[in-house]
């Protein structure tokens, strides 16, 4: 419905949220018809979304296209910042993974110039605890005749192929910088004999068998009545005696054998 203002005669006519701007009229003397004499003009009525000038109007007419309205140049704003965030992001990630690979690659190359350098080289190996053993014996278990690298030496296999030889309890080894690899072995002794099948047998401080020797050797004697089982309750307690026994006096001990439940000692 038109509305007419009093002040120029102007008339502004209400359509959906659009104002129209009549211009100065003229109404016939029955009010049905309005004839304007300015140029027809809309602009928005102000809401929070949208605000259009008359200037605005006239462009769209002469263009075709409809103006950038306040909101939507804010929102395009934003759309802008944010691409240029994202894109700050992603060089900033990649600048992060040039600087990781590169210090991979840079830690990767010290390792190999380091491994490869002499100074490095295992080139003395101290062992320790050795009584009846052969020291030869070890330094072929061990084998670092091509003088690996300490960086790259694995003790664990040099303990593995120690501890499978004959007389060896146990073995520790570990590295001594800069050159120097340390070898500590605990020997199987000789505590006790046990008549058997093929002869004498040697027992060590497990309850093990060492060899077996024709003649009876000067050790104390188990005296068993049934096969030498390291694991059998009896054969420890026999053990624990052979073994607590001072070396004077293991060497008077002619044999040891179960009495009910102690052990009875018999000297030579």
């Amino acid at each position: 419905m038109p509305l007419v203002l009093d002040r120029d005669e102007t008339i502004l006519e209400i359509s959906g949220d659009r104002l129209v701007i009549l211009g100065p009229h003229e109404v016939d003397q029955h009010h049905d018809v309005v004839r304007t004499a300015g140029t027809r003009r809309t602009v928005a009525v102000a809401t929070a979304s949208s605000v259009e000038t008359p200037e605005d109007a006239d462009q769209v007419n002469r263009d075709g296209v409809a103006p950038r309205t306040t909101r939507s140049f804010e929102h395009q704003r934003f759309a802008d910042r944010r691409a240029l965030v994202a894109e700050e992001e992603l060089t900033s990630r990649r600048r992060r993974r040039g600087r990781v690979v590169a210090g991979v690659v840079l830690v990767s190359g010290a390792g190999l110039a380091l491994s490869a350098s002499p100074l490095l080289r295992v080139d003395e190996v101290r062992i320790v605890g050795l009584h009846s053993l052969n020291p030869q014996v070890v330094r072929d278990a061990v084998d670092v005749s091509d003088h690996p690298s300490m960086l790259t030496i694995k003790v664990a296999e040099i303990e593995t192929r120690l501890n499978a030889l004959p007389l060896v309890h146990g073995a520790r080894v570990w590295k001594q910088w800069p050159d120097q690899l340390v070898v500590e072995i605990s020997e199987r002794f000789p505590v006790a004999t046990a008549k058997s099948a093929g002869g004498w047998s040697i027992l060590d401080q497990r309850g093990e068998v060492l060899e077996t020797r024709q003649a009876r050797p000067e050790l104390p004697q188990f005296d068993l009545t049934g096969p030498i089982d390291p694991n059998d309750p009896g054969v420890r307690d026999l053990l624990q005696v052979a073994i607590g026994s001072s070396p004077r006096l293991r060497q008077q001990i002619d044999s040891l054998t179960l009495r009910g439940d102690g052990v009875e000692i018999r000297l030579r």
